[in-house]
């Protein structure tokens, strides 16, 4: 199973979504952390977009316009573009940990038995993402966490 990631294929998509009047429908669900203490930031981001598959034409067309539905809120310095990315196989150990990430919205996730097809969408930023098919739904899930000094002074 192939997905077209390539930049040309991308840029079709994008230039489609922003064309649209009405926007496909998404569920949209996001878990954001945020701890200071001792200078120390800690973020952890885990957020998913599902759309029905009747309404997307490819996996492509769900995965750019997944990405773009919404700003995702998480604190990366660099920064997801839809730009260079490449699907590779999810192995069964990455989906399990990216769904134990996912506890706070866990009743947002599907079901991981009824998960058919799971691919790590490989990017350059500090975002992991995945995309998940079932029978019926596609799903788009973005995730970090990251731990790294950012403060000289207390604020």
């Amino acid at each position: 199973m192939d997905i077209d990631l390539s930049d040309l294929n991308l840029k079709k998509h994008i230039d489609v979504f922003s064309g649209m009047e009405n926007k496909h429908s998404f569920s949209i669900s996001d878990d954001t952390d945020v701890h200071i203490l001792f200078f120390k930031r800690k973020d952890k981001y885990v957020g998913i977009r599902t759309g029905e598959k009747a309404d997307f034409k490819s996996r492509a067309q769900f995965i750019v316009d997944s990405y773009l539905i919404e700003k995702i809120r998480a604190h990366i310095k660099t920064e997801l573009v839809l730009e260079n990315l490449t699907a590779v196989d999810c192995s069964d150990k990455e989906l399990s940990n990216v769904f134990s990430c996912a506890e706070k919205i866990k009743e947002h996730m599907p079901c991981i038995g009824d998960v058919e097809r799971a691919h790590t969408i490989v990017n350059s930023s500090d975002l992991n993402w995945v995309f998940l098919e079932e029978a019926s739904k596609y799903h788009s899930l973005f995730w970090n966490e990251s731990e790294s000094k950012l403060f000289s002074r207390c604020a």
